[in-house]
């Protein structure tokens, strides 16, 4: 049984439920970049095709059926631009019907066109149509499986008998290629994609407490015009270095991420960072300043609820001031806060918000 273990393997991606979950968006942007690239392309070919068919006496009898397949590319390409915008998920099924169009044409040109000529067309349809796009193997192999089957019988309706053993021959042999060839190929674009989300995940996540890293911090403020009613809310950890010399950088490591997830639920994961070794940095916008100072004030208790001391600032952008400025007087408003905590001299009082 274990070769019958091997094969099971081969047409599985390598990559876990959850991880396959996670590269849907990602699969199905390439899918559509690939389809509306490759229809496209055919439905240019197939109208030179039709516009020939008038000068070409060996085209003529094709005229009719290659201006229905360039009607139906087109319809197939517009719903992919459609599908783009509001329902990305369903993009799959579009290239099935894509893949499925181009199939049928070959297999008429094949067999009810062509009886009397080696079936070209839909061996390398078979071939080279599944390596364009990218989904599960097993699907992509019922797909060659199916096409092959609804092939084949055209092929016994309609071809002369003269090349119809040929025509069955290379049909399972080419299927067979491109059911190895495929899945081989869609489990190397699967790692290749993992591989690209994994290096984009930890080049912008600081892996600790699984927030936007510097990286992504200097990127957004270097990106984005700030808006009017932007804040900025600027957090540094009091006593993270002591605690690290007392009791050992495994309870440093729980302060930092617990007080990522009290941050976090306050001001949102979207664009709250962890800049540096203790601080941390969010914006938000559209809200009131006392929302602001409430949500400070909530924030510090539920660290405080949790044996841990925090000092914050936040500042408002003004007119004609880009981020960076504004992180830098919210940082400025922290420090003294952080100055009035430390003059306390028990160092357990709880902030305050001015």
């Amino acid at each position: 049984m274990k070769w019958l273990n091997k094969i099971i393997d081969f047409f599985k991606v390598g990559l876990t439920k959850e991880n396959y979950i996670t590269l849907k968006n990602e699969i199905q942007i390439e899918n559509f970049k690939n389809l509306l690239f490759i229809s496209n392309l055919a439905s240019i070919l197939t109208f030179l095709i039709y516009i020939l068919s008038f000068w070409i006496k060996e085209l003529e009898e094709t005229k009719i059926l290659f201006f229905s397949f360039s009607i139906s590319l087109l319809v197939i390409n517009l719903i992919a631009r459609y599908f783009s915008r509001h329902t990305k998920h369903v993009i799959i099924y579009d290239v099935y019907a894509f893949m499925t169009l181009l199939i049928i044409y070959s297999i008429i040109i094949s067999t009810h066109i062509n009886s009397d000529k080696i079936a070209v067309a839909f061996i390398a349809f078979i071939l080279f149509l599944p390596l364009f796009f990218i989904d599960l193997p097993y699907r992509m192999c019922i797909f060659i499986i199916l096409s092959t089957i609804v092939f084949i019988i055209n092929v016994l309706l309609f071809d002369n008998s003269s090349i119809r053993n040929i025509d069955i021959m290379d049909s399972i042999i080419f299927s067979i290629v491109s059911i190895i060839t495929s899945t081989y190929t869609i489990k190397m674009k699967f790692q290749n994609i993992y591989m690209k989300s994994r290096y984009h995940y930890f080049s912008e996540t600081d892996v600790l407490t699984e927030m936007k890293n510097r990286n992504s911090f200097e990127h957004y403020i270097n990106s984005i015009d700030a808006t009017d009613n932007t804040y900025c809310i600027f957090l540094d950890v009091n006593g993270l270095h002591e605690l690290n010399n007392i009791k050992g950088h495994k309870s440093g490591d729980c302060m930092l991420v617990t007080v990522a997830k009290y941050f976090k639920k306050a001001f949102g994961s979207e664009h709250s960072y962890r800049i540096g070794g203790d601080e941390f940095v969010a914006f938000v916008e559209a809200r009131q300043e006392d929302d602001i100072i409430q949500d400070i004030k909530l924030l510090q208790d539920e660290i405080n609820n949790e044996g841990y001391s925090v000092s914050i600032g936040f500042a408002k952008r003004k007119a004609y001031e880009n981020l960076e400025g504004l992180v830098k007087l919210a940082e400025i408003n922290m420090y003294e806060d952080k100055r009035r905590y430390y003059s306390h001299a028990e160092h357990n009082r709880r902030s305050s918000m001015n």
